[in-house]
């Protein structure tokens, strides 16, 4: 499974081995456990990659793979392409509110474990790339 975890710092990616069901059942308990609501809906998420060709080419497999997650990618700028991702957009609050006001969440992902290494890989070299940060920037 893969986690995109969105703070207000930031996005983060993490790969567990539980399934989303089973993750999202232990939150669930945790959440109720503690006087607080867990929301979860289907959703697409957007992850900002660089523009590469070895990207790109690894993309291509992963969107062919109606198991991998990744429905779709499309070139954003000069330096950047925007994979979209077909997950569940999870969040614990403590009282009800619009799913859709929230800045903060999971979105977890059923993937597989290739899929998954490779895509957090990806995500942790453009973490890295100057290029790509600095374009992020503008």
């Amino acid at each position: 499974m893969l986690k995109v975890i969105y703070t207000e710092t930031g996005q983060y990616l993490e790969i567990t081995a539980e399934t989303v069901q089973t993750w999202m059942t232990v939150q669930r308990n945790l959440a109720h456990h503690v006087g607080r609501e867990f929301y979860a809906e289907s959703c697409r998420a957007s992850l900002l990659m660089p523009r590469e060709a070895d990207c790109m080419v690894l993309l291509d497999r992963l969107c062919s793979d109606e198991t991998s997650g990744v429905a779709e990618w499309a070139i954003a700028d000069s330096n950047s392409i925007e994979v979209t991702l077909i997950g569940y957009w999870t969040v614990s609050v403590q009282a009800k509110l619009n799913l859709n006001d929230t800045e903060e969440g999971v979105v977890v992902l059923d993937m597989h474990d290739y899929g998954a290494e490779q895509l957090l890989s990806l995500w942790n070299a453009a973490q890295v790339s100057p290029a790509f940060l600095s374009s992020k920037r503008r």
